[in-house]
């Protein structure tokens, strides 16, 4: 059984996929973006844009009745390895 998973608090899904699927006790995400869910707007710095990706992503997970400890593998893909170590700088104080 499959249930789609839906929240105000991150971006909605804009193509022919869903946000994510609950499968049992999985939880499957489509890919996010550091899209601002109120304003739709992607802010300026990619720090900022970087934190607001996880933001939605945990904004998601909560809404399928889970927490960021309970997430086991995720991919980030980045254009520009320049950014490498902003998203390791956030990922370690988001994750334990």
């Amino acid at each position: 059984m499959k249930e789609i998973i839906t929240t105000e608090n991150a971006p909605a899904a804009v193509g022919t996929y869903s946000t994510a699927y609950k499968c049992g006790n999985m939880v499957f995400l489509s890919g996010q973006l550091g899209l601002d869910p109120v304003s739709g707007e992607l802010p300026a710095s990619f720090e900022a844009q970087c934190r607001q990706a996880f933001r939605n992503v945990f904004a998601i997970v909560k809404a399928a009745g889970g927490t960021p400890a309970d997430i086991v593998r995720q991919t980030v893909y980045l254009t520009d390895l320049d950014n490498f170590g902003v998203v390791n700088k956030v990922m370690s104080e988001i994750f334990s």
